[in-house]
């Protein structure tokens, strides 16, 4: 399922609200001081809910209720927990509230005899089921976006990491190189000292062989 949810924030100023939509932007909030006291199921329940206000551009409460309902029982969640999602979140101070769980019970009776009259009850009847782990974090395909992004990252990184290791690989080369040409130079001058004693020694030994041999 594709929708326009962008991000999910974790706030702690939603008031009684466990969640909401900024229906310009996809984004969501969610109340974490209420979320710690529901259950997942409820959970996945007002994420759809939220997912529905912004995929239908709707602030109708009821419309966002059927969009959450129809994906949710095809997920395969208890028809009666669809109930309970709604009972045991809202507040009923609103006469609204009573009205939004009176059309969930009855699209519950509703999607449980179209079921019952299938041929096979295994078939959705209103959307493909969804692919959710067990945080709900994939609902949106947003953990998927974040895995594709660190895995490019990683691969940013590794590319990085072997860059600098031929780098260092380069360097330990020219360091080694340098290294042998300062002891081949090193040698080679240790030589030539050598080599100009030797013949300074030679010829001081061969002036003093013709003075010698001049005075005979």
């Amino acid at each position: 399922m594709e929708t326009n949810i962008t991000k999910i924030y974790e706030v702690d100023n939603l008031g009684s609200s466990p969640a909401r939509i900024n229906r310009n932007t996809g984004e969501l909030y969610i109340n974490r001081q209420k979320w710690a006291g529901i259950s997942k199921p409820h959970r996945m329940f007002i994420l759809l809910h939220e997912a529905g206000h912004v995929d239908l551009q709707t602030t109708d409460e009821l419309k966002a209720d059927n969009y959450a309902f129809c994906r949710y029982a095809d997920m395969g969640y208890p028809l009666s927990e669809s109930v309970k999602a709604l009972t045991r979140i809202l507040p009923f101070d609103k006469p609204g509230h009573f009205k939004r769980v009176e059309a969930q019970l009855a699209r519950a009776i509703i999607y449980d005899e179209k079921k019952r009259a299938m041929k096979t009850p295994q078939e959705k009847l209103y959307s493909r089921s969804l692919g959710v782990d067990a945080n709900f974090s994939d609902i949106f395909g947003i953990l998927e976006g974040k895995q594709k992004q660190l895995k490019k990252e990683l691969g940013e990184q590794q590319a990085e990491n072997r860059d600098l290791t031929a780098k260092l690989y380069n360097t330990d080369a020219e360091l080694k190189d340098s290294l042998y040409q300062k002891t081949q130079n090193e040698a080679m001058s240790a030589q030539t000292k050598q080599l100009y004693i030797a013949a300074a020694i030679l010829a001081i030994g061969a002036v003093i062989f013709f003075m010698m041999k001049k005075k005979k």
